[in-house]
């Protein structure tokens, strides 16, 4: 993977990949026929509504680093959001677990916290998401975790549980579901860093892979 800004034995504090050539990697490397880039992820999502409810969602947990990214401009701050620097859109950092604290590149922090400007998405590891992302450490080495609207997080988990292509009103009960589910979950959860996961342990959580309109619809209606 290419390093923009970074050279061999460089004194720079940040080195920022490329998400472009990141993404065209996955979808080579994808197995699913007509895999899709963000581009064209940007072209079929519906517009965002206002956040209401912040969910806590943890995608990568007990990991030794993970990188993270945005499609939009943003800045890389800390656990006390100072501004540390900005990452260009399509661009990347990578986090690392070091003497419990969150490595990206020199600088050693409580958190590394990105948040897209406008309309942007995250990248979490391999995927994109919807609202901001933090880097945390915990036990186990760190731990990335998906701030996100609880409409939006709802509009990928009813899409990652069941076919998107079934009933408006079988994706109505799945989203009814899941909103019941997650926010119990939420009320009951003793852990500091997540409300909950994106595994089956949980409720499946894939992205904006895992939208629809079909989705979206079933839970705005």
């Amino acid at each position: 993977m290419t390093f923009h800004g970074c050279s061999a034995g460089t004194t720079s504090k940040f080195c920022l990949f490329s998400l472009q050539q990141w993404m065209r990697l996955m979808v080579q490397q994808s197995k699913k026929a007509g895999g899709l880039t963000l581009v064209l992820w940007l072209l079929a999502i519906a517009p965002a509504r206002a956040e209401q409810l912040t969910l806590r969602v943890a995608i990568e947990r007990d990991v030794s680093q993970v990188k993270i990214g945005s499609s939009t401009d943003a800045v890389l701050t800390d656990g006390t959001g100072q501004a540390l620097a900005p990452i260009p859109a399509m661009n990347a950092v990578m986090a690392e677990a070091k003497a419990g604290r969150v490595a990206v590149n020199q600088l050693q922090i409580s958190q590394a916290c990105i948040k897209p400007s406008g309309d942007g998405y995250v990248f979490i590891s391999n995927r994109w998401y919807r609202g901001t992302t933090c880097v945390l450490p915990t036990e186990g080495g760190l731990t990335a975790v998906n701030y996100v609207d609880l409409e939006h997080y709802l509009y990928s988990v009813v899409g990652s549980e069941m076919p998107t292509s079934w009933s408006l009103e079988a994706l109505k009960a799945q989203a009814v579901a899941a909103r019941s589910y997650v926010l119990y979950q939420r009320q009951s959860s003793a852990n500091a860093v997540f409300d909950v996961g994106n595994t089956t342990a949980w409720q499946v959580y894939g992205g904006l892979d895992k939208e629809a309109a079909s989705t979206r619809a079933a839970v705005d209606n």
